[in-house]
């Protein structure tokens, strides 16, 4: 029986192996196309053009600038080194560029492209995509579908396009991301640099989010640039963020995802908040009791701003509300908590 199961396994090995077709390249620039079997290609050196045809096909271009097309089937294709283009089929690809400038460009179904190092392009089309920039300034556009794009080190430039997607910031540098949800009911969460974060038509959640060190402890938050656009919008506010709320009924949540209550220090500034339509929310639920925070308005140059007050009689400018005169605390303020960790968010 052993010596049957072993013989049927080398068989089905061999079959296997027999439905692959393995094709090399040369050190120089070399054109492969596939067949209609499960293929593998691997281009080596030079400035290779593949084409993988039917099947599910892997495709390395190897060093050079490569065109790689994976054709129809659930194909990989990796770029390697070099300034690579990458195009998936109508199924769902995965496409790698490697070390160099590369463009990505998905197709029809749930693709993954991910960029790698340096200043890379990926642009999904339509279906499920996940877009990961990688090193560099990179630049993505999520295309039709609920995509989800996520910005790495460098300067990124990321647009979701429609549907409802989530932009995110890896947090591995300081980098100054400029994300755009577009239509749908959109995620954007910023990072540790000077983001600028825009909602697009749709009810969004934008969160900038503040800088940890290995303790926990808070010590950084560049101000982040915010736009929520148009819709019912959920907005969290860190640092000195410049909030437009845009069209529609929106919330601001102050001092939220577990910054301290002096973390309020930082001036959030709203410049077209409107009262009885907007709603602020103060979290202040890790200040603690003994810390006996208190909410305040001052009136400066046409402007409301809201004031922290700690229990040793410190102040702190926590948001400025530009434009705004003659409202009430109560009617600026919907909900908010001291020293508890059951503050409601909404």
């Amino acid at each position: 029986m052993a010596a049957r199961a072993e013989a049927i396994s080398a068989a089905a090995t061999a079959a296997l192996a027999s439905a692959i077709s393995t094709q090399w390249g040369t050190e120089l620039g070399d054109a492969l196309t596939g067949t209609d079997k499960a293929d593998h290609f691997f281009g080596r050196a030079g400035a290779d053009t593949i084409d993988g045809g039917a099947g599910n096909d892997l495709l390395r271009g190897g060093d050079g600038g490569d065109i790689l097309s994976g054709g129809v089937g659930v194909d990989t294709l990796w770029g390697d080194l070099g300034a690579d283009q990458l195009s998936g089929g109508i199924y769902g690809d995965e496409l790698h560029g490697g070390y160099g400038f590369d463009r990505l460009f998905g197709d029809a179904g749930n693709d993954l492209l991910d960029g790698g190092e340096q200043n890379d392009q990926l642009t999904g089309d339509t279906g499920k995509d996940t877009l990961i920039g990688g090193g560099g300034d990179d630049r993505m556009f999520g295309g039709a579908g609920a995509d989800s794009l996520t910005v790495g080190s460098g300067n990124d430039f990321a647009r979701g396009g429609d549907g409802n997607d989530v932009l995110t910031d890896d947090g591995s540098s300081a980098g100054n991301d400029r994300m755009y949800g577009d239509a749908g009911a959109d995620t954007l969460t910023g990072g540790n640099g000077a983001d600028t974060l825009v909602g697009g038509y749709g009810n969004d959640v934008i969160r900038d989010v503040w800088v940890k060190d290995a303790s926990g402890n808070l010590v950084a938050d560049d101000a982040a640039l915010i736009d929520a656009g148009v819709g019912h919008d959920t907005i969290f506010a860190s640092g000195a963020d410049t909030i437009t709320t845009g069209a529609g009924l929106d919330v601001i949540v102050i001092g939220a995802a577990g910054e301290t209550a002096l973390a309020l220090s930082a001036d959030v500034t709203v410049t077209d908040f409107m009262a009885g339509r907007d709603v602020l929310q103060f979290d202040l639920s890790n200040g603690g009791v003994a810390d006996a925070l208190t909410l305040s308005l001052r009136l400066e140059d046409g402007n409301t701003i809201i004031v922290v007050t700690d229990a040793e009689g410190t102040s702190h400018d926590a948001v400025t509300l530009l434009d705004v005169t003659g409202a009430t605390l109560d009617q600026l303020v919907e909900d908010y908590s001291f020293g508890t960790a059951a503050a409601d968010l909404i």
